[in-house]
């Protein structure tokens, strides 16, 4: 089943459908087995391994041969660079962020305190 997870990319149903077992069977030996557990955890790390090497080869630009042994190098891919920068680099600033304003009144800002300090479920229920 590991190699099959490898070969699948840790792609769980096409894994299983390969050598033959439900699902359900795979998931049922995930959380008896300790050491199947690690190697299904140990191919998810190789699988995610791969899928930034190619997200680096996209940020720093394909190299691509051509048939004739002409190599072109393509521009870096803008969509892989802010998705990296998103995802690795927020504790630099690169995070998308929602602003929401909201406006209320006095009685509300009171009762919101309230719950807040208090937190009973009648307090709750009277927002």
């Amino acid at each position: 089943m590991i190699e099959s997870l490898s070969a699948t990319m840790g792609h769980v149903s096409e894994a299983c459908k390969q050598v033959g077992i439900d699902r359900t069977t795979h998931y049922k030996y995930l959380k008896a087995d300790p050491d199947y557990k690690q190697a299904v955890a140990d191919v998810e790390s190789s699988t995610g391994d791969w899928v930034e090497s190619k997200m680096r080869e996209l940020i720093s630009g394909v190299k691509t041969i051509t048939p004739t042994g002409d190599v072109y190098q393509n521009a870096p891919c803008k969509t892989s660079i802010i998705f990296y920068a998103k995802t690795k680099m927020k504790d630099r600033g690169y995070i998308e962020r929602t602003e929401q304003v909201i406006e209320m009144g006095e009685d509300a800002i009171k009762k919101l305190a309230v719950e807040f300090i208090d937190g009973t479920e009648k307090k709750k229920n009277e927002l």
